[in-house]
């Protein structure tokens, strides 16, 4: 398909003769054009040479008086059709798999993403040692080392300060006592040139917002696991600690937390709509949700950390919205 994107505004508008100008960088030192068409500067330059790096092409319309159209035109955009499938995968797989006397280093510079992915493996018979940055991991693995006991596997993600995942990997794979350890990228996006920079260095890729489902069955690949086969509910009978009185009295106390705690950062959310402070709700929420083993609450706020993670505002917008729903539905159980 041919991708389009257009960005108009009702400024003073541009005439024709300014109009390549002010793509060209060299010409952005001419005062005059600055001082007239303000914040035009090198953005339009630079996003020229990142359309054009990308295959496509941009051009402005524009009437004197009357506001500006840019459009970015990117011809032969491949589609995923299963797209949806695949975002869709059936936990089943996954919900019930145990991993056998293993241990993993996550490392990441985002404290949040480190939380979802030592809760995504909570229950999962994981050891998870996290690190913060490169250099970071590089210390514990080499504590590690001398107290023998490394990690079967390192989870990284690809953009980090200072040390980021690639210069982190090719540390790991120029040292004989850790190059047998398998790494994972963790990684926002991918293109071509990208995926292929990741298969020639890493031993396996994943692309954020992270599922559960997709984290254990990449883990599946390299680390020996087991299925679980005594799992409450398949034989029909709850387990000892999932008594009506005992639910209850965990909706009770997590009915308080959400009035107490989380009903009044909700009302700053909704009227500022920040999103690290989303975030952080999100992650926060479902941290308390799963001490206290209320399963909606927890899939609700998993839901809306991933919308975060893509900025699908129209989805953080409708799930903040439903919050209050949440309180209800604690009561009606």
């Amino acid at each position: 398909m041919t991708l389009v994107f257009e960005i108009s505004d009702t400024g003073i508008g541009i005439s024709r003769d300014r109009q390549k100008v002010i793509f060209e960088s060299f010409r952005q030192e001419d005062s005059s054009v600055t001082r007239k068409y303000e914040g035009s500067g090198l953005g339009l330059a630079i996003t020229k040479k990142l359309v054009e790096i990308m295959n496509g092409t941009v051009f402005v319309e524009s009437e004197i008086g009357h506001g500006s159209t840019f459009r970015l035109v990117f011809p032969d955009v491949a589609v995923v059709p299963a797209l949806n499938a695949v975002r869709k995968t059936d936990d089943s797989d996954t919900e019930n798999i145990v991993f056998e006397n293993a241990g993993i280093l996550l490392v990441d510079d985002v404290q949040y993403n480190r939380v979802l992915v030592s809760g995504y493996l909570e229950d999962s018979g994981l050891s998870v040692l996290e690190a913060e940055s490169g250099d970071d991991a590089l210390s514990l693995l080499a504590h590690c080392r001398h107290s023998g006991n490394l990690p079967n596997l390192i989870l990284t993600d690809l953009r980090m300060p200072d040390k980021d995942g690639y210069s982190l990997t090719k540390t790991i794979r120029e040292k004989d006592e850790l190059r047998h350890i398998p790494v994972i990228a963790l990684t926002g996006s991918q293109t071509r040139a990208s995926l292929d920079k990741i298969n020639a260095l890493f031993d396996g890729c994943l692309q954020k917002p992270l599922t559960r489902a997709r984290l254990i069955s990449e883990l599946k690949k390299f680390l020996p696991f087991r299925v679980k086969t005594n799992v409450p509910g398949n034989t029909g009978q709850k387990p000892a600690d999932d008594t009506r009185a005992e639910m209850q009295v965990r909706a009770s106390a997590m009915a308080e937390i959400i009035a107490g705690e989380f009903i009044p950062r909700w009302e700053e959310i909704k009227d500022m709509f920040f999103i690290d402070d989303i975030v952080s709700f999100s992650l926060d929420l479902k941290q308390s949700a799963e001490k206290y083993k209320v399963r909606h609450i927890e899939d609700y706020s998993k839901e809306l950390y991933e919308h975060t993670q893509t900025i699908n505002i129209d989805e953080i917008e409708r799930m903040i919205a439903l919050f209050p729903e949440m309180l209800n539905k604690i009561s009606e159980k």
